[in-house]
């Protein structure tokens, strides 16, 4: 069985908070044959929430996961080094997402 992967990757100050990047990603890992949680799916009721709500919510999401996928330019958004850094503690397989589809995750740092 295939591990549940989170993508992890800048969204803030991105247009369309990146989403185009994080569907290609989700695609690509679905088509590789793994479950995947996109955080870039999230949706909230009434007003935009704060940054921070939005991080609570991703983190949720991650730690359902039993690994990460980064996009490139995952090490300039804060909330994606969060997110590393947490997954750093539990032990979750972190590796580029391209990685991840060759069947070659290799672990980050």
């Amino acid at each position: 069985m295939r591990p549940l992967i989170y993508i992890s990757g800048p969204m803030t100050l991105v247009e369309d908070f990146n989403r185009p990047a994080f569907q290609t990603a989700e695609d690509a890992l679905r088509e590789a044959g793994f479950p995947v949680r996109n955080p870039a799916r999230l949706h909230f009721h009434g007003e935009d929430p704060e940054y921070d709500a939005w991080l609570k919510a991703a983190l949720i999401l991650m730690l359902e996961c039993d690994g990460v996928a980064l996009l490139p330019g995952w090490q300039t958004s804060k909330g994606a080094c969060i997110e590393v850094e947490l997954a750093r503690k539990l032990n979750m397989r972190i590796a580029n997402y391209n990685d991840w589809i060759e069947g070659h995750p290799h672990a980050i740092g």
